[in-house]
């Protein structure tokens, strides 16, 4: 079938084995799973891509982990072995990011600030969807995971494009330009 196929192209460019420690491997092995069942098909499509949840998809209901949104362990923690394995799909997930960025330039400017603030848990819109104020409020290192895993793009493909012509750039500025605004004078 297709899904057997799919899978097996997958697995392919994937697979990690370690000798000798089943254990490992079939831990290794279920984290890629879950990781690649959570992304877009290699081959492009229209479909609107929103990102990893660390919680899954499948695990969307309320009070169920983490809904389905897209916290900054997409950035710090799933990422990185996306990029290594799939770097057009981590593009893609940098992609939304690009998508979401007014969203997150409106959030900026609703709480006083120039540039752009990524919340804490976003789904298709971009905005804060986080059930608890206080960490969309305070919890702002977002915005440095998701500026790392730009420059993590860049250092493992070069593709100077997606920041000059693809909004790459846009991200990375805005959110410069937010920890700017916030810096206050100390004499």
């Amino acid at each position: 079938s297709s899904h057997v196929a799919a899978w097996a192209a997958l697995w392919e460019q994937s697979c990690i084995n370690v000798t000798g420690c089943r254990r490992l491997n079939q831990a290794l092995y279920g984290c890629l799973y879950y990781l690649l069942s959570d992304l877009p098909p290699l081959k492009p499509t229209d479909f609107q891509y929103i990102g990893l949840s660390p919680g899954g998809l499948s695990n969307g209901g309320i009070g169920e982990d983490h809904h389905g949104h897209i916290f900054w362990d997409q950035e710090t923690w799933m990422y990185p072995n996306v990029l290594v394995f799939y770097p057009e799909l981590a593009r893609t997930l940098l992609k939304n990011r690009i998508r979401t960025l007014p969203a997150a330039k409106y959030i900026a400017r609703q709480e006083g600030y120039m540039g752009a603030k990524y919340p804490w848990e976003s789904a298709a819109t971009g905005f804060e969807v986080c059930d608890a104020d206080i960490y969309g409020l305070k919890e702002i290192h977002i915005n440095g995971d998701i500026s790392f895993a730009f420059q993590q793009y860049f250092y493992f493909t070069q593709d100077l494009g997606f920041f000059q012509k693809d909004g790459g750039w846009d991200v990375v500025s805005s959110i410069a330009e937010f920890w700017s605004s916030r810096v206050t004078w100390n004499p």
